[in-house]
């Protein structure tokens, strides 16, 4: 566990100034107040834990450049390449298709960890250019009644909100964006990891959380993890993938 510090932005104007008015400056008082407030520090943790139990896991290394990887199904198509300067391998996904690695049923409680990496993106990527992470009832294709939505954006124009939502037998459970801004961060390789303890979903990227919800997965109706991407201009903003983990246990 890392303990990340952020600074608190320091407040403009002065400090209690209706009392310096009327009962005159208490200059050792204010200055104290404001030394505090500038030297205020905020810790967080960054406590990801993976789990124990190795459910999944494919780096693609046993995998042919230019084939579809072995432990995967889709209706489309995809291929394992090399990216210059690395010996990593890495599963190029091809838009508005699903992508189902051969995951068994998770337990209630599981950890999901990738890398992904993009090339070709700039200021007219569209704001509809989105990776799915899905999970959801069966390895069927499309989306089942029961099912969780992650959407990572990649607009570069702007800074489009973070997305989740999900639905037990049809029926809603959530549905909200988080207004943060990622653009930046998703220009070069980043590892996303998310922690799943029955109902409570967890996503970070790098050593961020992004969210924390209590009440977000359908109970006991999770059966396949699925991608999906999409909004992406086919063959010039290009998406990898690499090093997916899903491990039972986890974070608690």
């Amino acid at each position: 566990m890392k303990e990340k510090p952020t600074t608190l932005p320091q407040e403009n104007g002065s400090i209690n100034t209706r009392n310096q008015e009327q009962d005159g400056p208490n200059t050792d008082n204010e200055n104290a107040s404001t030394s505090e407030l500038k030297s205020l520090v905020v810790y967080s943790k960054f406590i990801f834990v993976p789990g124990d139990t190795q459910l999944f896991f494919d780096d693609f290394s046993n995998d042919y450049s230019g084939d579809f990887p072995a432990k995967w199904n889709t209706y489309a198509g995809g291929e394992i390449v090399q990216l210059s300067g690395s010996n990593q391998k890495w599963f190029e996904l091809k838009m508005s298709s699903y992508f189902i690695p051969d995951v068994p049923s998770p337990p209630k409680k599981y950890t999901i960890e990738f890398d992904v990496l993009t090339t070709g993106l700039n200021r007219q990527t569209s704001s509809q250019a989105k990776l799915d992470i899905n999970l959801d009832e069966s390895n069927a294709f499309g989306y089942g009644n029961n099912a969780v939505y992650t959407y990572l954006q990649f607009c570069q124009y702007a800074a489009i909100r973070l997305r989740m939502s999900s639905q037990s037998d049809g029926k809603e459970l959530a549905d909200n964006t988080i207004a943060v801004g990622v653009r930046k961060t998703i220009l070069s390789s980043t590892h996303i990891s998310v922690t799943v303890n029955n109902t409570r979903f967890r996503l970070w990227i790098n050593e961020s959380k992004y969210m924390d919800v209590p009440r977000l997965v359908p109970s006991n109706k999770i059966n396949s993890l699925k991608f999906e991407p999409v909004g992406f201009k086919d063959r010039k903003e290009r998406l990898f993938i690499t090093n997916v983990k899903v491990i039972q246990g986890g974070s608690t």
